[in-house]
């Protein structure tokens, strides 16, 4: 099945993305010590800061290079070249300012000796490169050649993982992984200069003129809700730290940063099929003004919605049965307070799961304006629970904080499409109500019951109505028809 496939793709990505940062980090643990994995954390954290901020531009130019691989014309291939070359040397400008500005800052400051600034300051070099590579990768999500994306991921991670163990092995050094990593950094921009070449070639165009990138004042009318997005889901994911960290002891940061990585972990499929199913959704969106484009549009999302949730049940059925021995095996019998608040946040996979079908929708179909204005209150929910649990009951007050606004986003969101857009597949939601209507149901009928086995049965119910559900509605037979044929851009 062709959505299966691209899954695995980018859930393979996502991984390949997280290697080098958990293996340097446990070479520098075992060769160099603790001070040196300390810093090398602290450096990848001015990174993140640096970089994620741009997920919300990354979507934009996904949907927009989506749009414009809907035909083979001159005009839509030199488009969708133009766009990315325009945003990645946007990037690679932007990062190399805030580099200095960071750097000046913090050698103002005085807050680091000059070993530790010289570390940071070649890490946070790497951002540049970085920028023009994940610009390419988002055009190669928009193409849907994840088989290229996974390919350019790889050789970034090989590369900063041989010249990371290189440098410890010779020098010994860990201002040398530093600049190992920005070499990395380095040979990943280059692999994706050539991938855009080989893959956005400068195609002749038929008609008069040839077609721009995204237009300036479009980037700007547009641009700054998809900016806003990122920073502000930026901010949601790392407020929860430092609030916490204001209000309790590190202890509790540390537990809750715990369960926030196994939740980043397990949500993995999650993202991924939310990266394999938004370029498809974009095109479909583009194509909705007539009956045939619309009826994809609508499947899609209830594809989204069914297969999403499902994930999402797997997930947490499995986080929380395997909490406590998944703490032990990975952080030691020291961290078991953190399995209360790892379960949460498992339990919260499920909206989470929700959540992408109505994230997909919004931005897909342009409205990226309510999605900002969706996720800003739920950033604000997030910092007031917080500030209200958090001091209460430390990292499970965290994690409850987390799963009420995960659960306001749902709610707005839902709202959002029921009430101002047309109601997209209605149908959608009667296989996931049902399942959620069994669940309840027996979990009351056998509270004397074992609450996993419960949990099995409720899983099970779940597949046995999302898959009658599919053959009642006839979805199946249309998807196969309009959404898994193989896209016109890759044959």
């Amino acid at each position: 099945m062709y959505f299966v496939g691209k899954s695995l793709l980018a859930l393979g990505q996502l991984l390949v993305l997280r290697l080098p940062n958990i293996i340097v980090l446990m070479m520098l643990t075992r060769l160099q010590g603790a001070d040196d994995a300390g810093l090398f954390s602290l450096a990848i954290t001015y990174l993140i800061l640096l970089t994620a901020w741009w997920s919300g531009l990354d979507e934009m130019v996904i949907r927009e290079t989506a749009r414009n691989s809907r035909g083979a014309s001159g005009q839509e291939a030199n488009s969708a070249r133009t766009t990315i070359l325009t945003y990645g040397a946007a990037r690679m400008g932007v990062s190399a300012t805030l580099c200095a500005v960071v750097l000046g800052i913090l050698w103002v400051s005085g807050a680091y000796e000059a070993g530790a600034l010289a570390f940071i300051a070649v890490l946070l070099l790497s951002s540049i490169g970085d920028g023009f590579t994940d610009a390419v990768q988002a055009g190669l999500y928009g193409r849907e050649r994840f088989n290229y994306a996974f390919a350019l991921s790889s050789t970034q991670a090989t590369l900063r993982i041989i010249l990371a163990w290189a440098a410890l092995t010779l020098s010994h050094s860990s201002l040398a992984v530093a600049w190992a990593w920005t070499l990395g950094s380095l040979g990943g921009a280059l692999a994706a200069l050539a991938a855009l070449i080989a893959l956005f070639p400068r195609a002749p165009v038929m008609a008069p003129g040839s077609a721009s990138a995204v237009p300036l004042a479009r980037w700007v009318r547009e641009g700054w809700a998809f900016l806003a997005i990122g920073i502000l889901i930026t901010l949601e994911y790392q407020q929860d730290i430092i609030v916490l960290s204001a209000l309790q002891p590190l202890s509790e940061v540390g537990y809750y940063s715990v369960a926030t990585t196994l939740f980043a972990s397990v949500g993995l499929p999650i993202r991924a099929l939310r990266v394999a199913l938004f370029p498809r959704m974009a095109q479909a969106a583009m194509d909705a003004v007539d009956t045939a484009g619309d009826a994809v549009q609508r499947l899609l999302y209830a594809f989204s919605v069914r297969w999403t949730l499902a994930i999402g049940l797997l997930c947490a059925f499995l986080g929380i049965v395997y909490a406590e021995p998944l703490v032990v095996l990975l952080f030691g019998p020291s961290m078991l307070a953190a399995v209360d608040s790892v379960r949460i946040l498992m339990a919260a996979i499920l909206v989470f799961a929700l959540n992408v079908p109505q994230s997909q929708f919004l931005l897909a179909t342009g409205r990226q304006n309510r999605t900002a204005l969706l996720v800003a209150a739920t950033v604000l929910v997030n910092l007031l629970a917080n500030l209200l649990l958090g001091r209460a009951y430390g990292a499970e007050g965290a994690a409850l904080a987390r799963g009420i606004s995960t659960t306001l986003y749902l709610i707005l969101a839902i709202w959002s499409i029921y009430r101002f857009v047309d109601p997209p597949a209605w149908r959608a939601w009667l296989a996931p109500l049902a399942a959620l209507a069994v669940a309840a149901g027996l979990a009351a009928l056998l509270a004397s019951w074992p609450w996993w086995l419960a949990a099995a049965l409720a899983a099970m119910a779940y597949f046995a109505a999302l898959l009658g559900g599919g053959a009642a509605t006839g979805d199946w037979q249309a998807l196969i028809g309009a959404a898994f044929s193989t896209p016109r851009n890759a044959r």
